[in-house]
């Protein structure tokens, strides 16, 4: 089981990496292509599971605590 604090930084990790995405397509001017948008997409279905993951050990510490 990982940590809130494992939990945090992988999502910092994914959410630069998404960010880094549309960041790339933008200063080029473009939409994401087709492979870009399966791997944002991806990394947005990422996120949420650590945020529900993140969520729920949280509400564990509190019961504990």
């Amino acid at each position: 089981m990982a940590t809130l604090l494992e939990l945090n930084y992988q999502r910092r990790k994914a959410r630069a990496e998404a960010n880094g995405l549309l960041d790339a397509a933008m200063t080029e001017g473009r939409t994401l292509s087709r492979l870009e948008q399966v791997k944002f997409d991806t990394l947005a279905a990422r996120i949420d599971e650590l945020d529900n993951a993140y969520a729920e050990r949280e509400a564990l510490r509190k019961v504990v605590s």
